[in-house]
């Protein structure tokens, strides 16, 4: 499973945009390529997880650009719609890995003690960094502006490699 979130200016390192926008593009080539190479190395489903459901601010809209660009694999399913947070959180237990953009899905991976890696999407480092640092998980936290393909499929690739391991840390 994998949440993402559109990007805004607010967290781009100039605060503008365009940089966002850019920063959203290149973050979003990254994930297809990580989620192609989970899909040729392992006998996995992807499940695309939204977060946030607003109008204003729907994560959907990100997943299904995702989705697309993959060309919707029937491997690849989105959670379209839920009936409130604590639902949401019954997903989450039946998932064995997650890949956490959104804040909110780190800790309900954490909360379901589901192994996960995350990428913060504040340049500047913010809270979901905070997260995983304050759980002993930093080597598990990529920053958006060091997000390149080989580095996002890196640390993918070391979180399901230690499942396990991850999992035990949490559960400490």
């Amino acid at each position: 499973p994998i949440s993402l979130r559109r990007l805004t200016r607010h967290y781009a390192p100039n605060g503008r945009s365009i940089e966002a926008n850019k920063q959203e593009s290149a973050f979003l080539d990254a994930a297809q390529s990580t989620v192609r190479r989970v899909l040729q190395q392992q006998t996995a489903q992807v499940v695309l997880v939204p977060m946030a459901l607003r109008p204003d601010d729907d994560d959907r809209g990100v997943l299904r650009q995702l989705q697309t660009g993959l060309g919707h694999d029937p491997r690849i399913s989105l959670i379209d719609n839920y009936a409130s947070p604590a639902a949401l959180l019954e997903h989450f237990k039946t998932f064995d890995f997650f890949f956490a953009m959104r804040f909110h899905s780190a800790v309900f991976a954490l909360l379901s003690g589901v192994p996960l890696v995350a990428v913060d999407y504040d340049s500047q480092g913010g809270k979901t960094t905070g997260l995983m640092e304050a759980m002993g998980l930093s080597e598990l936290v990529l920053n958006i502006a060091d997000a390149t393909p080989e580095r996002l499929w890196t640390l993918v690739d070391r979180g399901l490699c230690q499942r396990a391991v991850i999992a035990r840390r949490i559960a400490e």
